[in-house]
């Protein structure tokens, strides 16, 4: 722990390089290297798969919310002149918002678990950054976050 009670490093003394507040990282040979490199585009292939996942239930529920919407609005067509329209159908838009709320959370919970992962991996002296994927898992999760708000201000 350091003086802010958090297990973040501590700030460098003054005059002293940023490099020295952080201790060396250990020798690694090339076959602990490249494990560790394989296990570094695994974790990135599990945050697509997550993104995949995530931008389908996003598609799914947005659809979902539409067609019940346009179904309902478009019944007029196929009543008789004077007739009542239908009940919306108890709860349909719900479910759509709930499988875009889905989806959004688990992209927002695979980044945060994708960097954890990164910040493992640059422990043990890799240079990790942020790469691709994880910034258009965070472009897709604004936009499930857009689209949410949406259908929650349209409904």
């Amino acid at each position: 722990m350091n003086p802010r009670g958090n297990d973040a490093p501590a700030a460098p003394a003054a005059g002293a390089s940023p490099a020295s507040a952080r201790p060396p990282a250990p020798a690694l040979d090339r076959n602990t290297e490249l494990a560790i490199e394989r296990n570094r585009f695994a974790q990135e292939r599990t945050l697509l798969a997550w993104l995949r996942t995530a931008l389908a239930m996003i598609g799914f529920g947005m659809t979902y919310v539409k067609f019940v919407e346009w179904t309902h609005l478009y019944s007029s067509r196929i009543r008789g002149p004077g007739e009542a329209p239908p009940p919306e159908p108890a709860g349909s838009t719900w479910v759509g918002m709930l499988l875009v709320a889905t989806g959004t959370l688990a992209l927002v919970l695979a980044v945060v678990q994708h960097r954890a992962r990164m910040r493992e991996y640059g422990r043990l002296g890799m240079t990790i950054g942020w790469d691709l994927a994880a910034w258009v898992a965070v472009a897709i999760a604004v936009v499930g976050a857009i689209a949410l708000v949406a259908l929650l201000v349209g409904h």
